[in-house]
């Protein structure tokens, strides 16, 4: 195995760890993982200068010495920003479906469905604060009435 690590949010971190295990082994056979794939063959230095990558934490990332041979593992900084912007947007994406499915449909409070969101992806309000997930679902919940 080949193992390298990943600048990212703590809760990024935290998702791929849920998903992945820790550290995080990623495969070519899932969706996320796929997207890593494709930006580790296509890198894009377009808008490395501008970059910074100050993120609160690095994830530790493994992948198999086949894959490492055929892809590489290298990210550039363009890169990074991307594959960290598509785990954070897949991620809300399935917290607000959850909070959705939870409080539109079965009458859940909001408090209760964010701890059921903690519990599915084993987080807790220091990882992500409950303030943040109903910030971003009361924003989500505006832009689709608006549509």
């Amino acid at each position: 195995m080949i193992t390298f690590t990943l600048p990212c949010k703590i809760y990024t971190k935290k998702y791929l760890e849920n998903c992945f295990g820790n550290p995080i082994n990623m495969r070519n056979d899932s969706f996320i993982g796929k997207f890593f794939f494709q930006l580790v063959e296509h890198p894009s230095v377009e808008h490395d200068l501008k970059v910074k990558l100050d993120y609160e934490t690095e994830a530790v990332i493994t992948i198999t010495q086949s894959l490492f041979l055929k892809k590489g593992y290298i990210l550039s900084k363009t890169n990074t920003r991307e594959f960290n912007r598509f785990v954070e947007g897949y991620f809300k994406d399935q917290v607000r479906t959850m909070l959705d499915t939870m409080v539109e449909y079965n009458g859940v409070y909001i408090t209760r469905a964010i701890d059921s969101v903690y519990d599915k992806f084993g987080m807790d309000e220091t990882v992500l604060p409950a303030e943040m997930i109903k910030k971003d679902y009361q924003r989500y919940k505006k832009r689709s009435k608006a549509a």
